[in-house]
């Protein structure tokens, strides 16, 4: 019976993390004001595994643009040197980004700010930057107890 509970309570502790919130992220936003909400654990780079979605924003090259993303589900671990959230833009060539071709616009240190803590940061969209492309969020922990990276993307259009 201890060995279940141990598990159960390692499900629990790794069960969700990022929402990004804008631009709106692929795939549900149901229950984000929970922590540990379904709609926010993304595992797998680069995007966690929803597939892309039609644009639902347009922002002008060379702009600044508001990202708005949730920690879901604090992460900080006392002692470490502490993680942070890195916001890139990839542009989406022959249907798809490559892993390596996201462009970093900025971080944020990862605070001990409560679970469902919301966060904002101005990008700068860059200037020559034209079509269909994506906004990542990754949540680095640096926290040995769960997973070392969150994701999430947002499909956007930039004109």
């Amino acid at each position: 019976i201890l060995l279940l509970i141990a598990l159960a309570l390692c499900v629990v502790s790794v069960n969700s993390h990022i929402c990004l919130l804008s631009p709106r992220q692929r795939g549900s936003l149901r229950d984000i004001n929970k922590a540990g909400s379904h709609s926010c654990i993304r595992l797998a780079g680069p995007c966690g595994g929803p597939k892309a979605m039609k644009p639902a924003i347009t922002i002008a090259g060379g702009s600044k643009f508001t990202v708005v993303f949730q920690k879901n589900l604090n992460h900080w671990a006392s002692g470490a040197t502490h993680g942070m959230f890195n916001i890139s833009l990839g542009m989406v060539k022959s249907g798809k980004v490559e892993p390596h071709a996201y462009m970093h616009l900025a971080s944020v240190p990862d605070t001990n700010t409560p679970s469902l803590w919301v966060y904002t940061q101005d990008v700068m969209i860059p200037k020559k930057t034209i079509g269909t492309g994506v906004i990542q969020v990754v949540y680095v922990t640096d926290n040995s107890k769960v997973p070392s990276k969150f994701y999430q993307c947002a499909d956007i259009m930039v004109h």
